[in-house]
Formats: C-alpha cells, structure tokens, sequence
C-alpha cells in the first residue's frame, strides 16, 4: 500500500493487522480514520474513537473536538460537547481553546453553559484572539482584535458582566466597542441582578501591541476667563447634577477651592445615580486643591442625570468662594456636558476617559 505519510500507513498497518493503537496521535488520527472508511473497517474507526477518548483531557478536548467535526464522528463529536459543558471554565483556559480557529471557537462558545461566569468566557475570548492576532502576523489593537471574531463576537456575554468588570475591558481595550453597543450594554449591565460596586483596578491599555497606560483624557472645565462672578456661599453640602450625551468614565472631580479653618475638617465626596440613589463612588477629597480621585472609573450612562455631594464628615457647614461656572460644555467628538443649575454648585471641573 502507497502513502504519502509512511507514520499513517505504519499505524493503520498495525491497528489492521494487530490491533496495536500505539502510534494513533491526534496528528495522525483523521488521516487513518480516512483509511479505515475507505476499506468499510467500520469496527476499526469505532476502535480508534474510544483510544483517542481515552488519551483527551481539558488540555486537549478543543482539538478533539475538531478531529470530531472534520470527521463528522456523531458519537465523537458528542463525547467533546459534553467534556466542555462540564469542564467549560478549565477548557477556556487551555492552550487548545487559544490555538482554534475561529470557526471552531463559535462551536465552542455555543456549548458553554449559562452557569460559566461571564468574566471568565469574557478574558478567554479577548486571550483567543490575542492569539489569533500573533498567528496572523497582526499588531494587537483594539480594531484587529475585534476582527477576529468575526460574528463570534455576539456569542462573547459582555452585556452579563458587572460594572466594574465591563468597566475594565473599556480601560484596558480603547475603541473596542461602538457607541450603539456601548449605550446597549451599560443598560443591560445597569439591570443585571450581578450588579455591585467593589473594587478592582484598572488594567494597563493594550497600545501598539504593548501593555501601555493610555489616558486621553477629556477635561470638562467649567471655570473660564470670562468668568466675573466672585461670591461666597455657606451650606453644610454642595450638590452638582450632571448628565453626558456619550458613555464615558469618570475619572476626577475637581471642586471649587476648599476653606482651611482652625477646626480640622475633612472633606468628602459622593457619586450618585439620584433616580435610583445608587452610591457609584465615594472618598476624601484632597483639601489643599479640591481634588478627589475616582479609584476605579466609573461608567457614565449617556443622558442619565449623576450627582456629585460636597460634605465634611461632622456634616459642619462650610463657605465656598464660587465663580460663575458655564453649564454646558462642549469636547471633543461632538461629547458635551451639561450641568443642572442649583444654589450650592461646587464641581469646576470633571476629568473623563474615552471608553
């Protein structure tokens, strides 16, 4: 018998004559499984599927997996699905999961179950497809990675994260997403039972293939030169409602200059969502500058009202030296910020970053 591989005709030669799989390898495995159906040894393709089984683990089961579908083996193919269904978070993580092609990464997202958690099905694609990138010779950005996916992409459960992770895939991928999916997600995030605000930091940005912090930021100032008004206002809090026309992540909230007293007091901030009373952020503010420091970005709903509160923590009432402040502002790529006019306005400035 002619072979192009004489490995293949040696290990059909052995499965035939002596029933021997010791040389069945997943690299020869469909080239002798092809030989057995082209002589109708049916018992033989059963033999070597129940071999090759025995030898997969959560390492290798991907692969399996594609030996099954290009072979189109019924009884292979659902021994695969069911290992995945079981083992789904183990799997994402192996180096069989990061090498499949794309086709074979949609099969296999169609098989992992809805208890998987959602971060977890999340990192491994966005691994995949850094993967996929450097088998294709491709800078690792934003826009080739989400070209890998190809219509994958609406199988990855973005929109089942909670804020804080959805919120780091914005920081550590830029531009990932359009602003239609952007608006789509945050409102299913904002109804996802999951929700909670906790900690988490933020990752470096994926820039030009390297893990570099990328900021661009958008500064929305509200002080200008034009600014004549010169007044001091006296209340226990300051309250500014804001709302954008763009998701966007906040960063730092700049307040109007704080009072130094002969009482120690020490300045606060909330964040809030005043329809829902939601605390999305809370902390001291710096009394020297007025500055406060979102730890963890937070996610801005487009058209969605947020309050910011000025308080000391005895709640002592305070005076602050406030100028006229503009109420809309406009940035770059058409964003603006509008500001609710009240009595005991504080913020001057909001630091932003582009999802």
């Amino acid at each position: 018998m002619k072979c192009k591989n004489d490995s293949i005709a040696h290990s059909f030669e052995k499965l035939y004559l002596n029933s021997d799989l010791s040389d069945l390898t997943f690299d020869n495995f469909v080239d002798v499984i092809n030989l057995c159906e082209r002589f109708e040894l049916k018992e033989c393709v059963n033999t070597c599927e129940v071999t090759i089984q025995s030898a997969i683990t959560n390492d290798t089961i991907c692969q399996g997996y594609k030996l099954a579908l290009i072979l189109n083996l019924d009884s292979f193919k659902q021994f695969c699905a069911k290992k995945i269904k079981e083992n789904a978070a183990e799997v994402l993580k192996s180096d069989s999961f990061l090498n499949s092609d794309q086709k074979l990464l949609d099969k296999i997202l169609k098989l992992i179950p809805f208890s998987c958690d959602a971060s977890v099905i999340v990192n491994a694609c966005m691994e995949w497809s850094k993967a996929a990138c450097a088998r294709n010779r491709l800078e690792i950005n934003s826009e080739n990675l989400r070209t890998q996916f190809g219509d994958s992409f609406n199988r990855i459960p973005f929109d089942e994260l909670t804020v804080e992770e959805f919120s780091q895939q914005l920081i550590t991928y830029k531009r990932f997403f359009v602003t239609e999916e952007l608006e789509q997600f945050i409102k299913k995030i904002a109804i996802n039972p999951k929700q909670h605000i906790s900690a988490l930091r933020p990752q470096p940005t994926m820039e030009n293939g390297n893990d570099v912090i990328k900021n661009q930021l958008l500064e929305c100032k509200r002080l200008t030169d034009t600014n004549f008004l010169n007044v001091w206002k006296r209340f226990n809090t300051f309250t500014d409602i804001f709302y954008t026309n763009k998701p966007l992540l906040l960063t730092e909230i700049h307040f109007a200059k704080l009072p130094y007293t002969d009482k120690v007091l020490q300045f606060n901030y909330i964040l809030r969502c005043p329809t829902t009373d939601q605390w999305l952020a809370s902390g001291n503010v710096d009394q020297s500058n007025g500055h406060a420091v979102i730890e963890h970005p937070v996610v801005i709903e487009a058209h969605k009202r947020y309050e910011t509160i000025l308080y000391t923590k005895n709640n002592t009432e305070f005076s602050l030296n406030i100028r006229a402040l503009d109420d809309k502002i406009r940035l770059d790529d058409d964003i603006e910020i509008n500001f609710q006019p009240t009595d005991c306005v504080a913020v001057t400035k909001l630091v932003f970053q582009r999802p």
